[in-house]
């Protein structure tokens, strides 16, 4: 635990050296998310498209309030292009799931932020892609093949966010999965909105108050 401590420090310590040679901005700090998330299933129907396609229905199992929790960091460049990467844990069910059914996982998720509007500095738009852990699952019943629930899935994120520097950023989004929890049959998805709290950028403040 030690040695895990001391080289996540010295990568810390490292980044901030390289963020003030190259004149950006590395912020490091836990983050919170309200997360209004569903189960998007397939319901084993066909239907018939606009275009004559015949496709399995997918649907939405009901929409309920959720939470996810972790740490982030970024890297601002410059004033309108970021890289940052979160990891963190959440809990996903719906409506339509028993109060003890539900996910949780531990997400590593990079993502880019970029700002379009000029005259808008600290407003970002942002896209990323990573890998969930799943830790729990809920009870599938004889309907689904144990073999078809994946341990490993792949989120999406698109948000929009904004920025006040070294205080606070206001999130807002979409979650969802191109590779489910359940192959073929069941994908998480959610809505989110959220705050990122750049801690050491605060603390560095501080000690010139």
């Amino acid at each position: 635990m030690l040695r895990t401590l001391i080289v996540l420090l010295f990568l810390f310590l490292s980044t901030q050296t390289f963020a003030q040679r190259r004149g950006g901005h590395f912020e490091i700090g836990p983050m919170f998310n309200l997360e209004y998330s569903t189960i998007y299933v397939n319901t084993g129907e066909l239907v018939i498209t606009n275009t004559g396609e015949v496709k399995e229905e997918w649907k939405d199992s009901g929409y309920d309030t959720n939470f996810s929790g972790g740490v982030y960091g970024m890297y601002y460049f410059e004033s309108r292009i970021a890289l940052g990467a979160e990891l963190y844990y959440d809990k996903i069910m719906s409506t339509d799931f028993e109060s003890e059914n539900y996910y949780t996982s531990i997400t590593f998720l990079p993502f880019i932020n970029l700002n379009f509007i000029e005259s808008v500095e600290n407003l970002y738009f942002g896209a990323g892609g990573g890998v969930s852990f799943i830790q729990e699952i809920p009870e599938y019943g004889p309907e689904v093949d144990p073999e078809d629930i994946r341990e490993i899935t792949i989120p999406l994120k698109l948000s929009a966010s904004y920025r006040f520097k070294n205080r606070i950023t206001f999130e807002t989004g979409v979650h969802g999965e191109i590779l489910g929890v359940v192959k073929d049959l069941a994908r998480r998805n959610s809505f989110f909105v959220g705050v990122k709290i750049p801690i050491n950028r605060i603390l560095t403040d501080a000690r010139y108050l």
